[in-house]
């Protein structure tokens, strides 16, 4: 905890392992650690209990509905715990989960590892549907009203209805993720610099799109975890380095 006038060190919280981000709430932090707990402190760092799992839960913001704090899992599950720290439901999916929930009041709805966006009732933790795409998911969703907009790692944009119809999707020039974070955490300052210049990019892009057509559209993913040292890396068994 840091001093935002003075950048002076207040207090700080330890644990075992690296913490995830927190959600502050009435006082409360709310955060995943990779030492495989689940924490919940008071701002003046006091822990009020702790939720101990074997596989790390909430490295990505938690979520806070209706007294319930949700945090995604690397077990490939959706926790959801109470403000006194048990387990009140789970949301089941194949692979692991990297993004924050989103929420209408009916449905709770993420996507996956598993390449699928999900739609699960809020009240039992059935599926209510799933929304298959051709590249892992671990960015978090906004919704509006009635139409859900998330990005995944096949390179497209998604807009679906929350009876998971598909509106639309676009194509993305690039192989990396579309990913739509929360409006709080995306500066003004940085938004406003966006520019769109269609017209001198025109020649470039068609030159890019002709060298993307001979690559695959996307890296499918699948369930082998690599592992990146240095400027190295090993992707299918052969060790490469980056140039």
């Amino acid at each position: 905890v840091i001093d935002a006038a003075s950048s002076s060190p207040v207090r700080s919280i330890k644990s075992s392992g690296a913490f995830g981000t927190p959600l502050i709430m009435d006082g409360i932090i709310y955060v995943g650690c990779f030492d495989k707990n689940f924490y919940a402190f008071t701002t003046e760092g006091k822990e009020l209990w702790r939720y101990k799992h074997n596989a790390v839960i909430g490295v990505r913001r938690p979520f806070l509905h209706d007294d319930v704090v949700y945090g995604c899992c690397r077990d490939g599950s959706m926790y959801g715990l109470t403000l006194d720290g048990k387990l009140r439901i789970r949301y089941m999916t194949n692979e692991l989960l990297w993004c924050t929930p989103v929420t209408d009041g009916n449905s709770m709805y993420f996507g996956s590892c598993d390449c699928n966006f999900y739609s699960f009732d809020i009240a039992t933790g059935g599926i209510k549907w799933k929304f298959p795409t051709k590249g892992i998911i671990c960015s978090t969703a906004a919704i509006d009203g009635k139409v859900l907009y998330f990005g995944g790692w096949d390179s497209h944009l998604y807009a679906i209805t929350t009876d998971g119809q598909l509106l639309w999707k676009f194509k993305l020039s690039m192989g990396t993720p579309a990913a739509i974070e929360p409006e709080e955490e995306l500066s003004p300052k940085v938004q406003s610099q966006v520019v769109w210049r269609a017209n001198e990019l025109a020649e470039e892009a068609a030159i890019s799109k002709k060298e993307n057509d001979a690559i695959n559209e996307y890296s499918e993913f699948s369930g082998t975890y690599m592992k990146s040292e240095k400027s190295g890396y090993t992707s299918h068994g052969k060790k490469g380095y980056i140039k």
